[in-house]
């Protein structure tokens, strides 16, 4: 998975959609691998108001297989 994971140049932290989604689909980071994309405010407690929203919303529309 590490192989197929595209990460932010320059850095080691994932590159990430704006729904905190890296480029494995359904594979999620926040906290302080959010940092370099979404700003040092992710590394604290009240990033994870932001973080939790966006994940849920489109977590939430993803389709579940049967």
């Amino acid at each position: 998975m590490r192989a197929t994971l595209t990460c932010v140049r320059g850095s080691k932290a994932p590159q990430l959609s704006a729904s905190l989604e890296s480029s494995v689909s359904g594979l999620y980071f926040t906290g302080s691998l959010a940092a370099p994309v979404f700003g040092p405010m992710m590394r604290f407690v009240a990033g994870t108001e932001f973080a939790a929203g966006r994940i849920t919303r489109h977590a939430s529309r993803l389709s579940v297989p049967r």
